[in-house]
């Protein structure tokens, strides 16, 4: 297939995913996109210049033949940025019980979208016996999996997408999960935090309606919009420091007798400063917070 039928395909996805569910397609408009053979599905990439969707063409049109299908497959890779899937796998010491437990987080918010082929999900461990409790948090099910795996009678199904060929049904069945190969392996730092706020931000303020997701997602905007929220009350510090700026002065003027004497010219004291301010117009603030900053200049 030509390259500029995938892209149409993907931005054919990303569009109506804007139509229906606007917060995940602006999540996935600040992430760049990378056509690629280099994953066997579809993978999300930490970088140190941001993040990239990584897709595989063939996978994307031939095992995803539908657009509910290929809707699914881009907000599952959306779902596992906003949950910070990408960059928690430190704190776990089983890598292949992480990526599952992360699958099992995500896949319970695709909504009216379909599974992707060989999805791992709750609906597929209850058919195998295990009843696992919904909207649970991601430290629940690596526990809860690491239990079955201690069962010599359990078996978990292998992680798939993971760049490397195989054979038998496992292969076959795991084929059609997301790749989480290049989820970083680090760990997280501030600046990585800081960078999945910042998009996580920019999202929640093109998408007023946010408050209609999830109840663990809206936790999550609600905790990045907590971090934001300034450690120094900036409009008192602002104040403070016009007024020690400011200076004056003693003129005369004939418009004013002197209270001393009564006489002519008078004296009137003159208050004045001078300000350099700096205003940040990037895209990270929006219009409301530029009026703030303008009236407090004021």
């Amino acid at each position: 297939m030509k390259r500029a039928s995938i892209e149409d395909s993907i931005s054919s996805a990303v569009i109506q995913l804007l139509l229906k569910e606007p917060f995940f397609a602006h999540i996935l408009g600040n992430i760049s996109r990378e056509i690629s053979n280099c994953t066997d599905t579809i993978a999300l990439e930490k970088g140190s210049s941001g993040y990239t969707l990584i897709i595989n063409p063939d996978w994307f049109i031939d095992a995803l033949p539908s657009l509910d299908m290929r809707i699914s497959a881009i907000k599952h890779e959306a779902l596992h940025f906003i949950f910070k899937h990408i960059f928690r796998g430190e704190e776990y010491d089983n890598e292949e019980v992480y990526g599952l437990a992360a699958d099992l987080a995500v896949n319970q918010y695709l909504g009216d979208y379909p599974q992707l082929p060989g999805a791992f999900n709750l609906e597929f461990l209850s058919e195998n016996g295990v009843y696992l409790k919904a909207e649970q948090g991601l430290d629940y099910y690596y526990e809860e999996l690491l239990k079955l795996m201690s069962n010599d009678e359990a078996q978990l199904p292998p992680e798939g997408g993971d760049g490397q060929s195989g054979s038998g049904n496992d292969d076959a069945e795991s084929a059609g999960r997301g790749d989480h190969q290049y989820w970083a392996k680090g760990g997280a730092d501030d600046v990585d935090q800081q960078q999945h706020d910042a998009l996580l931000a920019q999202a929640a303020e093109r998408c007023k309606d946010w408050g209609k997701l999830p109840g663990p997602l809206q936790e999550i905007i609600n905790a990045m919009l907590e971090r934001q929220q300034p450690q120094v009350d900036w409009r008192r510090t602002l104040r403070l420091f016009s007024a020690s700026a400011g200076r004056s002065r003693v003129s005369h003027t004939i418009k004013r007798k002197s209270k001393r004497f009564g006489t002519r010219p008078g004296t009137r004291i003159k208050r004045f400063s001078k300000l350099a301010i700096a205003l940040d117009t990037s895209g990270s603030v929006d219009d409301v917070t530029l009026e703030v900053f303008f009236s407090e200049i004021h």
